[in-house]
């Protein structure tokens, strides 16, 4: 009797047991804030829209874009210090979708896309006034605009969509180029008819002359693609607009545009709209710790310095710059350029390196100031035996 009631204990303990296991195992989040509350409030709905910039900061100013979109053409080629060859070289094996800085932009843009999905799409429940909301779509709609311009010139027919991704999502589309540009001037004709700033600038923010002058400049990109002699004039006329709007004008002297009292984009005479880096480095990570390429601000000023530090009466100092030399000029487009009328050479190319290491002449034992030469031409035997004992005289041969 008494193994009966103890088996009938057992029982009914079991059964409570497996019950109060199933209260506790029942999840109820009291502590986390989803994203779809969030993004209805002010604050909320304006982090969705800085969101849409920051993926600009993985774009201009890295070694990988540079990569992408300079090298392999008839104007850069890879210098010694070059990192990613196969951009360049067009690798037929490596020159492929495993290739680190195709995926990772690849990624990023679409992530970019993705964000501006979500601000244009989750606006019309965030608590905002209705002006405001009507310009920060404006500004996701532009960036959408700027992110499938990138995307469709690198991939060319490419997956393609208006709205938010969210979740997994393991299929998509092929989309022709012709509705992708669809789109995109639709998006920049919306930021056009909105009421985006028309201020010079907007503190980094879209205003309405960055959209005409993205649609000038891709009307001129699909007018060359398509012979179509009507967003020829588009290009024109939005041109036009935007220089007699007196807002911008180009420096006299084109050397200027490199001085760092020029270098803040609201200061620049030049700048329609200009991407944001910080003096604090916490500001410039990249949204996403797995991003691979270097940390920090702008890093172009590095990429394309001659590697002057390991030769003889120079070591690197702050004047000469980081020679990281990833990439150099062809020769096609260093003969493009008439020294004699174009102000652009002398403010473009670096030709003279004085000494700062008098200890180490090397075998220029009368160097006195000149350290290094560049000689746009072909020297003479002549030319470089006069020099041969006091500076390095480096030629097209060379």
């Amino acid at each position: 009797m008494k193994a009966k009631i103890l088996s009938y204990l057992l029982y009914f303990g079991a059964i409570l047991f497996l019950a109060s296991c199933e209260d506790f195992l029942k999840e109820e989040n009291r502590n986390s804030l989803t994203s779809d509350p969030f993004f209805t409030t002010q604050s909320g709905y304006e982090s969705l829209i800085n969101s849409c910039y920051t993926p600009l900061r993985l774009w201009y100013g890295r070694e990988d874009a540079y990569g992408i979109t300079e090298t392999g053409t008839d104007l850069f080629t890879k210098a010694a210090g070059n990192t990613n060859t196969t951009l360049n070289d067009y690798d037929p094996i490596a020159f492929n979708g495993t290739n680190t800085p195709l995926t990772n932009y690849w990624k990023y843009l679409y992530r970019g896309i993705n964000s501006c999905n979500a601000a244009i799409g989750r606006a019309k429940n965030a608590v905002i006034s209705a002006d405001l909301k009507k310009q920060r779509v404006a500004e996701a709609r532009f960036l959408r605009a700027f992110y499938y311009w990138h995307i469709v010139e690198t991939w060319g027919a490419t997956h393609f969509t208006t709205e938010e991704t969210i979740g997994v999502q393991t299929t998509a589309n092929k989309t022709a180029p012709e509705e992708i540009y669809e789109q995109i001037f639709n998006d920049l004709d919306s930021c056009i008819n909105s009421n985006l700033s028309d201020k010079k600038n907007n503190g980094g923010r879209i205003t309405i002359w960055a959209a005409k002058a993205l649609k000038a400049r891709l009307s001129l990109t699909r007018a060359s693609e398509t012979d179509n002699s009507q967003l020829y004039k588009q290009a024109a006329d939005l041109a036009i607009e935007i220089i007699e709007s007196g807002l911008f004008s180009l420096n006299p002297d084109y050397k200027s545009i490199w001085n760092m009292s020029n270098a803040d984009g609201p200061t620049n005479s030049e700048v329609i709209w200009y991407v944001e880096f910080s003096n604090d480095h916490l500001y410039n990570k990249p949204e996403y710790d797995d991003y691979t390429i270097r940390n920090g601000g702008h890093n172009g000023h590095l990429l394309f310095c001659m590697k002057y530090d390991d030769q003889p009466g120079m070591k690197r100092d702050i004047l000469n710059g980081r020679p990281f030399n990833r990439f150099m000029p062809t020769l096609y487009f260093v003969n493009l350029f008439d020294e004699a009328v174009d102000q652009r050479w002398n403010g473009s190319f670096k030709q003279v390196w004085m000494m700062n290491n008098p200890a180490n002449k090397g075998k220029y034992v009368n160097m006195t100031d000149t350290a290094i030469y560049l000689y746009k031409g072909t020297a003479s035997a002549e030319q470089k035996a006069a020099v041969a004992t006091k500076y390095q005289l480096l030629d097209f041969n060379d």
